[in-house]
């Protein structure tokens, strides 16, 4: 007979089989383990790459360094309804010999910052005495590059002309009669936007 079905040694049979028994016991637990400790590493692999693939993504729509890009916008050209313009004199009365130093405040009203032209052909200064017109920035310009500057919400900016006390005309003619002492106005327009008059003296 096969030593497997009927064991043979000096030992009763029931020796025997209870030590079978409990070795095949033993070899099934192992195997149970062995295929446990496999199927938890699988896990753990597959829950890293989960991790990494959604990392991975993470960075593709925020950037190499986890943060969006930023942008910078540039401001756009000043609304005229935004702007207040205020005509400025360095003196309220000017001896002679002395050349009056005109000019404009721009200020912006909105929140934002906006950009005006402050060259000199997109600012006119006109003098006036009564309804005679005396000066303009504008007859007799030279420059014709603009020239914008950012101004910021609530915020303003200053250009200044100097008046050589003379008259001037559409076209620039020369031999114009000079200013005489008395009261003068003049205005300062800006992105089509004109000021209040000033008042200043010639002596």
């Amino acid at each position: 007979m096969s030593s497997l079905t009927h064991p043979v040694g000096p030992e009763r049979p029931e020796v025997y089989w209870r030590r079978r028994v409990t070795v095949g016991v033993l070899a099934v637990v192992l195997v149970a383990l062995a295929a446990f400790a496999v199927s938890r590493i699988g896990g753990n692999d597959a829950a890293a790459a989960d991790r990494d693939r959604d990392a991975g993504v993470t960075d593709e729509t925020t950037g190499t360094e986890g943060t969006a890009p930023a942008t910078t916008e540039e401001p756009g050209p000043c609304a005229a309804e935004q702007l207040q313009v205020v005509a400025t004199a360095d003196a309220g009365s000017y001896p002679d010999g002395t050349t009056p130093q005109l000019g404009a405040t721009v200020r912006n009203t909105g929140e934002r910052a906006c950009t005006v032209d402050l060259g000199e052909p997109a600012v006119t200064l006109l003098v006036v005495s009564g309804s005679d017109r005396i000066w303009s920035s504008d007859d007799c310009e030279t420059e014709t590059a603009s020239a914008p500057v950012a101004v910021e919400g609530a915020g303003e900016q200053a250009v200044t002309v100097e008046w050589p006390r003379q008259r001037s005309a559409e076209g620039c003619p020369s031999d114009l009669a000079e200013p005489r002492p008395g009261t003068y106005q003049f205005t300062a327009t800006v992105a089509g936007v004109t000021s209040a008059p000033v008042s200043f003296g010639l002596e």
